[in-house]
């Protein structure tokens, strides 16, 4: 052919062989140095594709020099009439890489396996959809089990879309920088499958026993772990969950949420089966639940975790999130450990549902708005370790007694909270060195013990400040109160109707604001058989013990070491006429009032050691059992003794008023305090009886009369 110069090109010679070789007798071409640039070479490849659909293949390779092929090379298969691209390590005599017409390419840079020839169904070509098994795009492709199990259990960097895949047969794998998005479902029945930076969003729905490790599962998608699988975990590491989506494990799988692992937007993580199972879901390492909820169902040992994480429910007038553990005969357990719970605004529905627990624990932990349901079958809650629990409402029910139908809270902080224990129930409710601010807890009629020690109750009112027990009739109920001081708008209300039952109140400190204004309540009523007050403070404060309807406080009562001051009031009315009644050591002063009360023919007091003073009050209204002794009354305040009572070895000085029966009258002293400036006696009243009698000086020091 000429040229515009008259230039006519040198012929291309001819090919000294031909195209088709045995790998052998291209070796040999290349190893002579008698390859040509412009002769390709053809050779035999190996068989690709899976087993029931392999394909032999001829691979067509380019010279680049005489002793040199170069990488890139056509792959002839029985799968198209057309060639695929692909890369030909001719030494190893293996594909390394392979892309057919469809778009799916294959990679193996390591050369360790056959995967390129060997782990890749190429027969199913267009049907693949555009994509592949490493960093490809897959979509409206259904992959069985005989195609897939073939991958040597590693699926990494693809996008699935609206694909079904079955990894069934896999026994573990690892799926690596993958997107699964869309409707599809995606089954490794009976394998244990990690994944890690991948995605499952957009409703797909992937079944199997998986981890997901900076993972995500978003926008109501579901990941469930299918039944009959072994106890081996299914975990989130850094992983989230939300957009409604669900986790879910069947069976005995296990489920863990870990390593700042997120849970959000009204998204589940459950387990459910109708066989026992020990699963359990556990939450650690800075992982946030947020508007989500954890189910833990069924009748296995299995329980719900929470270690150094965060659960926050939606800010809702009736929130659905939860903290779910249910079943009739569960025998699993709860456990909150330095974790921050806020369930958002408390409404109708339940945001922590704990039904045949093993036990419950929340220690180091925050609970703001909780709302928690213990049921019926449920065993010992504890609040614990600087807990601090901030709103809502918790219903602690028990049917067994002893420790482990309790509800306890040590060294913790309980605001503006709510605290039921049901008729149901006959556990006991006991508080250790806390702090109990503006809150209900109420025990309703059942055999049930209640103790505060070393606890501190105060709040804005009485109406939603107050502890309220009504017990009913058992042997082994008991209300034990020690150390404990009841403040500014605090209110305590006991009632007790067993026989056998006990009311013990030691070091307790029962006190108001300012005089007159708000104060602390404590209310004792009913037909405990022992009752104990001593060693207490009462300031500015009420403290009433009066018999019930059904009967009143029964056997040995004994009130002693007792101040009551600052306008504070102690009142103990109607004992019953069972034994003796002993009032000791008391100390009444600033315009404080004590009264023993008994209207209805009750027991005898036995009063002695009583200081009033500071225009406080006594009144003894019962008979006496001995004659009102070491007794002072000072600065105008007033002693009533009932009619047929006595008074002797006191002191009394000016403006004092003795209102008495049977005044026997030795060893006693009135004083003036000035009496140059007195003119009028410190008046008392006597029966006519009492004129004239034990004047012996002897005895008395009586001035003023």
């Amino acid at each position: 052919m000429g040229t515009s110069a008259g230039y006519t090109p040198a012929a291309v010679p001819e090919c000294p062989y031909v195209v088709t070789q045995t790998w052998a007798s291209a070796e040999a071409l290349r190893a002579g140095g008698a390859l040509k640039e412009n002769c390709v070479v053809t050779v035999p490849g190996p068989v690709i594709g899976t087993a029931g659909n392999t394909s032999a293949t001829f691979i067509t390779l380019q010279p680049v020099s005489a002793t040199e092929f170069a990488d890139e090379a056509l792959v002839n298969t029985a799968f198209e009439l057309g060639a695929w691209q692909g890369t030909y390590d001719f030494a190893a005599q293996k594909l390394t890489k392979l892309a057919d017409s469809s778009g799916n390419v294959a990679v193996d840079t390591d050369l360790t396996f056959d995967t390129v020839a060997t782990q890749v169904p190429w027969h199913l070509g267009a049907a693949l959809g555009v994509g592949g098994w490493r960093d490809n795009y897959i979509e409206d492709t259904t992959l069985t089990a005989a195609d897939t199990v073939v991958l040597a259990n590693q699926f990494v960097g693809n996008t699935l879309r609206d694909t079904t895949m079955d990894f069934t047969g896999w026994v573990s794998g690892a799926i690596t920088r993958t997107k699964v998005e869309g409707t599809g479902t995606h089954a490794i029945t009976g394998a244990f499958a990690s994944w890690t930076n991948s995605d499952i969003t957009g409703g797909s729905t992937v079944n199997g026993r998986i981890t997901l490790n900076n993972s995500h599962i978003e926008n109501s998608s579901q990941v469930i772990n299918t039944a009959g699988l072994t106890s081996s975990a299914t975990g989130l590491t850094n992983a989230t969950i939300k957009g409604a989506s669900v986790l879910t494990v069947l069976g005995a799988g296990n489920i863990t949420v870990s390593g700042g692992s997120v849970v959000t937007n009204g998204s589940i993580i459950t387990t459910e089966a109708v066989v026992p199972a020990a699963r359990s879901i556990n939450v650690s390492a800075g992982s946030e639940i947020n508007g989500a909820t954890l189910r833990v169902d069924g009748t296995g040992t299995g329980g719900i975790t929470l270690t150094t994480a965060r659960v926050y429910g939606r800010p809702s007038a009736a929130p659905t999130d939860s903290i779910l553990l249910s079943g009739t005969t569960t025998a699993g357990s709860i456990s909150y450990s330095r974790v921050d719970v806020d369930c958002g605004v408390v409404g109708a529905g339940p945001a922590h549902s704990w039904d045949g627990v093993q036990g419950a624990i929340i220690s180091d932990s925050i609970l703001r708005q909780a709302r928690i349901v213990k049921g019926v079958a449920a065993h010992a809650f504890q609040i614990a370790n600087g807990s601090d629990i901030l709103g809502g409402i918790i219903t602690a029910n028990g049917t067994t007694t002893g420790a482990d139908a309790r509800f306890s809270m040590t060294f913790s902080r309980l605001t503006s909270m709510a605290i039921t224990q049901l008729p149901a129930s006959s556990g006991s409710i006991s508080f250790n060195s806390c702090n109990l601010n503006n809150s209900l807890i109420e025990m309703t009629s059942g055999p049930k013990n209640l103790s505060l020690t070393d606890c501190l109750m105060n709040g804005i009112n009485q109406a939603s400040n107050y502890i309220k027990t009504s017990n009913t009739a058992n042997t082994s109920t008991g209300i034990a109160l020690s150390g404990t001081e009841i403040r500014e708008n605090g209110r305590l209300d006991i009632t007790e109707t067993g026989a056998g039952s006990f009311i013990q109140v030691n070091r307790c400190v029962i006190k108001g604001g300012v005089l007159g204004g708000s104060f602390g309540r404590m209310l004792i009523d009913g037909t405990s058989d022992a009752f104990s007050v001593s060693n207490c403070v009462v300031d500015d404060g009420i403290f009433t013990v009066t018999n019930a309807a059904a009967g009143s406080l029964t056997s040995p009562t004994s009130v002693y070491d007792i101040k009551v001051g600052c306008g504070g009031t102690f009142s103990v009315v109607n004992p019953s006429a069972a034994a003796t009644r002993q009032f000791r050591h008391i100390r009444i002063q600033g315009r404080a009032v004590f009264s023993a009360l008994n209207t209805s023919g009750g027991p005898n007091f036995d009063v002695f050691g009583i200081e009033l003073s500071d225009e406080s009050q006594l009144n003894l209204l019962g008979a006496l059992a001995a004659p009102v002794r070491d007794i002072d009354i000072m600065g105008r305040s007033v002693c009533n003794v009932n009619i047929g009572g006595s008074i002797q070895n006191h002191r009394q000085d000016q403006e004092t008023v003795l209102n008495t029966g049977a005044f026997s009258h030795f060893w006693t002293v009135f004083e003036l305090r000035n009496p140059l400036a007195v003119a009028v006696p410190t008046p008392f009243t006597c029966t006519a009886a009492n004129i004239g009698k034990l004047r012996s000086k002897a005895f008395d020091d009586w001035i003023g009369v």
